[in-house]
C-alpha cells in the first residue's frame, strides 16, 4: 500500500475551514460532495487537498455540483 503524507483534517477542523457546522460536514460527506477517509475503526478525516478542491468548486456556498463522488470506503490504519 502506498504511503500518503497528505495532511488529514478532523471534521471539526473542516467545519471551521468551511464555516459550517460539524453536522454540515457530515452531510456533505454523506451525499458525496466531500470525500472522507476512515482512520482506524471509527475515525473519519478529510484530506486538506479535498477541502481546498471542495471550496474551489463552490460547494461550500451551496452551488450545484456537476458530478458528485461516491463516499470513500478507504480505511487508513
Amino acid at each position: 500500500m502506498k504511503k500518503d503524507h497528505t495532511k488529514l483534517l478532523r471534521l471539526e477542523e473542516v467545519a471551521v475551514a468551511l464555516g459550517v457546522s460539524f453536522q454540515g460536514v457530515r452531510n456533505h460527506i454523506a451525499v458525496g460532495d466531500l470525500v472522507a477517509v476512515r482512520v482506524g475503526e471509527r475515525g473519519v478525516r478529510v484530506r486538506e487537498e479535498d477541502v481546498a478542491r471542495f471550496i474551489e468548486r463552490g460547494a461550500a456556498s451551496r452551488e450545484p455540483l456537476a458530478g458528485r463522488q461516491e463516499p470513500s470506503t478507504e480505511v487508513i490504519k
